[in-house]
């Protein structure tokens, strides 16, 4: 009986330590996970803001009732902004990468179809911003 018990115990001491080490496992993975999160929302975020600038950029272009130099210098200001959304797609890519490494990712399937929405919606902005640029 007592070889038992010692064997018990040994037993129990190495389903202990396996179990603390999935524990502390799944615990760096959720942290990982966590971070990747938001770092997504937050470039998502940036990204979000830079497409509501130059949205409301074209939308304040005004060349009748303006000046030569009113006009010029929105012309200017237009250029500017749109030698600048050519290096977002960088930004843009790395974006979509990481929300799509997140999407893959078993543990989250509960948040994949709010994350894929977001993926999607923000697809649809940036191609709707970029055709409204194309067009300026």
């Amino acid at each position: 009986v007592e070889a038992s018990l010692g064997e018990q115990a040994t037993f129990l001491q190495s389903q202990w330590k396996w179990t603390e080490e999935q524990a502390r496992t799944r615990s760096h993975k959720i942290a990982d996970l966590l971070n990747m999160l938001d770092r997504f929302y937050q470039q998502q975020e940036a990204l979000r803001e830079f497409v509501r600038g130059g949205t409301e950029l074209l939308e304040g272009e005004r060349p009748m009732g303006s000046t030569m130099g009113e006009i010029e210098e929105q012309m200017m200001t237009c250029q500017d902004f749109r030698s600048q959304i050519g290096s977002k797609q960088a930004q843009v890519d790395a974006m979509l990468s990481l929300g799509r490494s997140i999407i893959a990712e078993p543990m989250v399937s509960t948040q994949s179809e709010a994350i894929m929405k977001s993926l999607t919606d923000f697809i649809q902005d940036w191609s709707h911003f970029q055709m409204s640029w194309q067009n300026w």
